[in-house]
C-alpha cells in the first residue's frame, strides 16, 4: 500500500510539474481532459478520453451597428459547431466588449435579432458535427455613441453565472476555443 501512494504522489507530482486545473475531480492539462482514475500506474498505460464535445465558432459576421429606439444595435450572424465526439448539451452565448483605450472587458448584452430583450442567448444543444446558425444582436446604450470598442462572442459562456463548475456547462475536448476573434466598430454618434 505504501509503495502504491509513493507512485501516485509521484505521478501527482509530475501532474502538477505540468500545471493541471481540478476541475470536478478530473484533470485538465495542454487542452486534454484526463479523468484521475487515468494516472498511470506501473506497468498500465493509461487511457485518456477524448469523447466530448467541442464547441467553437464556425463563421461570425457582423452588419453595419445601427440606433434603434434607446439602443445602439450591432447586427451579427454567426455559426456554432460541435466539432467533438460526442453531443453538447444546453449551453449559454453571451458577448463582451472592451472598450479603446480600456483594457477591462464589460459585458454587453446579446439577444436573438427579433428579441427587444436579454443579456444572454441559450441553444439546446447540437449533435457531433452539427453547427446551428444564428441571428443576433448585441446592444448598447446610447451613452456609447461614437465610441471604438472591440466584441467578442463566447459560447459556453458562465456571464451572470455564479459557482459554476470552471468549464461551464459543457465539458469539451479543448477549453480555450470558445471565444470569436475581436471585432472592431465604431458605434454610430
Amino acid at each position: 500500500m505504501k509503495k502504491i501512494t509513493q507512485v501516485l504522489c509521484a505521478a501527482a507530482t509530475l501532474l502538477a510539474m505540468s500545471q493541471p486545473l481540478l476541475a470536478d475531480n478530473n484533470l485538465i492539462r495542454n487542452d486534454i481532459h484526463i479523468p484521475i482514475n487515468t494516472v498511470p500506474l506501473p506497468g498500465l498505460r493509461p487511457t485518456i478520453n477524448f469523447s466530448q464535445a467541442d464547441l467553437t465558432f464556425s463563421s461570425v459576421r457582423y452588419r453595419a451597428p445601427r440606433i434603434r429606439g434607446n439602443r445602439i444595435e450591432v447586427p451579427v450572424i454567426f455559426s456554432v459547431k460541435n466539432q467533438g465526439r460526442a453531443n453538447a448539451g444546453r449551453f449559454k452565448l453571451s458577448a463582451d466588449y472592451v472598450a479603446l483605450g480600456n483594457p477591462r472587458s464589460f459585458l454587453a448584452a446579446l439577444s436573438p435579432s427579433r428579441s427587444t430583450r436579454g443579456r444572454y442567448m441559450y441553444k439546446n444543444g447540437l449533435r457531433v458535427g452539427q453547427s446551428s446558425r444564428t441571428f443576433a444582436k448585441v446592444s448598447f446604450p446610447l451613452s456609447m455613441r461614437g465610441k471604438i470598442i472591440a466584441i467578442i462572442l463566447k459560447v459556453d459562456s458562465c456571464a451572470g453565472d455564479e459557482f459554476m463548475k470552471p468549464y461551464c456547462r459543457i465539458s469539451e475536448s479543448n477549453e480555450r476555443n470558445n471565444l470569436s476573434r475581436r471585432h472592431l466598430v465604431q458605434l454610430p454618434r
